[in-house]
């Protein structure tokens, strides 16, 4: 019986699994790994930790007949011509060329432009030894096979179709790995292929690939996602990858679990999920404060580095549970921007899908409650929040099956789901309260702004 494994590479763990041909899970293996924060607004890892990471995890897991890696995108490492790396990875969290990102408002500071100029002016001699930029699972599946490759999903910002640009700036294409197909075999005993990014895998692994289907995959970062049966890229978004019945709009949130971990660390006593939870329902204030999720700007569909954390309406009536509330109202205000962008795009036509939540964050029920109250659709929950992982066995699934697409891959192997039923908030405040952030949003961001540039 085949037996495929996939790996999810993610910002803080690696985790993999192996299911067999009929979508059984025979082994689980996950190993943490660090973030550093050497300044205010850097973000790096250590490659080796990586590195280290998949190895433990592959010996644990056994013996393999397909391996796919999906992987956190926007987080970068300098590789050398003997393939070793230059220093610690810069992360998608990472803010350190916003300055380079003012001059060149197409490209966030997470983006690889913004990065190489950034190293171009403040570490020439570090750029000036590389011959690589590349992604995690990219790097990772160098050190496996031997191959440099990437797959145009993950190169998100830097394609258009399935080639680069050809407006990068001077010298970057030439250290971007040859662009591949996720499922494109690149190493055998066992097959390997390229994989992708681990939002598009969250995708496959959440639920049937049916058009019209909305998707949440809740990690450190939101991700939101569609199925739109049109292929003109969503404004805001950046990328519409074809899948067999139609086309995957959808981007990452620069809100969700880190941010998260932030507010609870910084300002509500490090309490869990399950904690601020318990606190946000105790609360009965008709007004809570609006909490605004963005300490460090916002990715998609907004893409402003400049945006910030902020309270709106704290009075000296609100206490922790009205705190708790609006953090989790927060995470799920960011993410129905995204879905509303989404939902604006799509054809008239196309069918009104369910909204399938997955991720870490999809164990939380309030959070999930408040997501469905904004939703004009049905939404699901997978059972399994691990969703990444799922998807990236997907694709090692049809690169060693016959005659296996991704819809058939994803029947096998995705998730099951259930029902979020609304019965802890009420859906028409919580939409009334959407409104007053959107409001607050379209007011803040030119404050915010002129307010960084005056730094």
């Amino acid at each position: 019986m085949a037996l495929v494994a996939g790996i999810d590479l993610g910002t803080s763990s690696v985790r993999g699994r192996v299911y067999d041909e009929r979508g059984r899970q025979l082994a689980e293996a996950v190993r943490p790994f660090a973030t550093s924060i050497p300044r205010p607004g850097w973000s790096e890892q250590d490659p080796d930790q990586w590195l280290a990471g998949v190895k433990d995890v592959l010996s644990e897991l056994g013996d393999i007949d397909a391996l796919a890696i999906c992987g956190l995108i926007n987080t970068h490492v300098l590789v050398d011509p003997e393939g070793e790396t230059l220093g610690s990875a810069i992360t998608w969290a990472d803010i350190r060329a916003a300055e380079i990102s003012q001059e060149h408002p197409a490209w966030a500071p997470s983006t690889a432009q913004a990065k190489f100029l950034w190293f171009k002016k403040h570490e020439p001699e570090v750029l000036a030894r590389a011959r690589w930029m590349m992604l995690p699972k990219d790097y990772i599946n160098y050190k496996l096979t031997g191959v440099i490759a990437s797959d145009y999903q993950s190169a998100r910002g830097l394609v258009i179709g399935e080639r680069y640009l050809t407006n990068l700036p001077e010298g970057l294409r030439e250290m971007l790995p040859e662009l591949l197909h996720p499922d494109t075999v690149i190493g055998r005993k066992p097959t390997v292929v390229v994989g992708t990014m681990d939002s598009v895998a969250g995708y496959y692994g959440s639920g049937p690939l049916d058009l019209g289907t909305a998707f949440n995959v809740s990690g450190t970062s939101d991700v939101t996602g569609l199925i739109s049966s049109r292929s003109v890229i969503t404004p805001g978004f950046r990328s519409a990858f074809p899948v067999n019945t139609g086309f995957i709009h959808g981007g990452p949130s620069s809100s969700g679990g880190a941010v998260f971990k932030w507010a609870t660390e910084v300002f509500l006593g490090g309490r869990s999920f399950a904690e601020v939870e318990a606190l946000a329902r105790r609360s009965t204030h008709a007004h809570p404060p609006i909490f605004m999720p963005y300490p460090n700007g916002e990715r998609a569909p907004i893409w402003d580095s400049s945006l910030r954390s902020t309270w709106l309406d704290l009075t000296s009536d609100h206490g922790l549970p009205e705190l708790c509330l609006s953090v989790l109202e927060g995470l799920a205000f960011a993410v129905e921007i995204g879905l509303s962008a989404l939902d604006r795009h799509a054809p008239e036509t196309d069918p009104k899908g369910p909204l399938i939540l997955s991720g870490g964050g999809s164990n939380n029920v309030l959070l999930n409650q408040l997501k469905a109250a904004l939703s004009n659709r049905q939404t699901l929950r997978t059972l399994d929040p691990q969703t990444g992982v799922r998807g990236a066995a997907i694709l090692a699934y049809t690169a060693h099956a016959t005659n296996c697409d991704l819809s058939d891959a994803s029947r096998v192997l995705a998730s099951d789901t259930e029902p979020v039923t609304v019965d802890l908030v009420d859906t028409a405040i919580v939409r009334q309260r959407f409104e007053r952030f959107e409001d607050a949003l379209a007011v803040l961001t030119p404050w915010h702004d002129e307010v960084r540039r005056g730094h």
